[in-house]
């Protein structure tokens, strides 16, 4: 019956009042047929049941909710139907499999403002307070935090409000970690207990403010070391709470949540047992607390010795362009260096990279290069190699604390004597601590060497 009503429909035009002529109708109903409801709620039920069915299947991964609420898998008023989804490849191929064919080849051809004639699929996540401290600063240093000016540099116009303050203020990266009221105030909190100046505006300013201070005694380092990225990681959880919860925290709760984390940490480091409700007092338990003492056995193993060789090429970014670690047995440390630089730059050749400057800590190697220092004759024919692959390069010494990525990867390649050598082509193929290292260079967060001055 149903069909019937729907392809027993014929139509006429009006011409001068009068009606000429029929044409059957080729598809849809008649504007106003009561038909069309039933037939809206029939097409909506499927496609619900649907996008409902996604969050049984799988693999699936859909928008995160806090633990224990209801999944959700679309919005719908009416007609308008908004589906959430986390941005991976796999989930929107399974969504694209629930629409219909029509709706899926008409929402591809839609172009975005800042891409012409593609589509992008935005990531989204709910729980942004899930975020481990330390993955924050990654984050934040690649602007990939979900700030509103982020969102607006993807194309989305979004209202920006700081939901930690009172006064009308968007919000951005430094609005939020450094010149907002619950940041300064939180800031000057532990500036003004620890002593530390600080004279600058920005986020970084704060952080180097600490790390780069000289505490009163050496057991305050590893307090100063910490106490900043505490600050920055609850200033986070507060915003989070703010926006996704509508809990508005104050900056006394900020600080009172930072001193129970940095509390906590130093308890475990320093083994220290007791009840301090205060910074001033931990400060004082750390100066006062007995020195710990170990005993480890100690063996000479001499040189030569187990060696292992690494490296890392960037662009002058800073970028990543390709990383090495690679096991090369006993030998001594000059031959090590060596054959590990030899290494790189038959790795980089073949990867289609030439290396204009070549580093290395290892100065004696350095001058040996460079053509100022003999060449020892158990070295001459990995010397010579060098100089024939790239004898235009540029060979440069660099301090230990700036070749802290090539030391790790080192002791890397002496892990996995099984495989000569590997290779790391993204950053996210690196070991964590390497990973982390190449990230502070690129940031160009320095490193600090004491050197004796001498009197003049």
């Amino acid at each position: 019956m149903v069909w019937r009503l729907m392809s027993n429909v014929w139509f006429s035009v009006i011409i001068n009042g009068a009606a000429y002529g029929f044409f059957k109708s080729s598809r849809g109903i008649r504007q106003g047929d009561p038909l069309s409801q039933a037939l809206f709620v029939i097409g909506v039920e499927v496609l619900s049941r649907g996008l409902n069915s996604l969050s049984l299947q799988q693999g699936f991964v859909g928008f995160t909710v806090p633990r224990g609420c209801t999944p959700v898998t679309y919005l719908a008023f009416a007609d308008d139907v908004l589906i959430f989804a986390n941005g991976s490849s796999r989930s929107l191929k399974d969504v694209m499999l629930v629409l219909p064919p029509a709706i899926v080849a008409t929402v591809v051809q839609i172009p975005t403002p800042h891409d012409r004639g593609r589509i992008k699929w935005y990531r989204c996540r709910r729980n942004q307070e899930s975020l481990p401290w330390h993955r924050l600063f990654r984050r934040s240093g690649k602007g990939r935090l979900p700030l509103d000016d982020v969102v607006r540099g993807l194309g989305v116009q979004v209202a920006s409000k700081c939901f930690c303050c009172t006064a009308a203020a968007g919000e951005t990266l430094e609005h939020v970690f450094s010149t907002g009221q619950i940041t300064t105030a939180a800031w000057a909190y532990f500036q003004n207990i620890c002593g530390i100046v600080h004279s600058g505006s920005g986020t970084r300013s704060h952080l180097l403010a600490w790390w780069l201070s000289s505490p009163a005694s050496g057991r305050l380092r590893f307090l100063y070391d910490i106490v900043p990225s505490f600050i920055c990681w609850n200033i986070w959880k507060a915003r989070c709470k703010a926006v996704f919860d509508g809990i508005k925290v104050r900056a006394a709760e900020v600080c009172e949540a930072t001193f129970k984390d940095v509390k906590a940490v130093i308890e475990i480091h320093l083994n220290l047992v007791g009840h301090v409700h205060s910074l001033p007092l931990l400060c004082e338990r750390v100066l006062h607390s007995p020195a710990r003492y170990e005993y480890k056995i100690v063996r000479w193993e001499g040189n030569p010795g187990a060696s292992g060789g690494g490296g890392i090429l960037r662009d002058s970014s800073g970028r990543l362009l390709l990383a090495f670690s690679a096991f090369l047995g006993g030998m001594s440390s000059l031959r090590a260096e060596a054959l590990a630089i030899l290494t790189g730059v038959q790795l980089c050749l073949r990867k289609g990279f030439f290396p204009r400057t070549i580093q290395s800590d290892l100065l004696l190697l350095v001058g040996i290069l460079q053509r100022r220092v003999q060449c020892p004759w158990h070295i001459r024919r990995e010397v010579e190699q060098v100089w024939q692959l790239v004898g235009v390069s540029r060979f440069v010494h660099c301090y230990r604390e700036a070749n802290k990525v090539a030391d790790i990867l080192s002791n890397m390649g002496v892990s996995h004597p099984h495989e000569l050598v590997r290779c790391y082509s993204t950053a996210q193929d690196l070991p964590t601590l390497a990973r982390g290292e190449a990230q502070l260079n690129r940031l160009g967060v320095p490193s600090v060497r004491r050197i004796r001055v001498r009197a003049t």
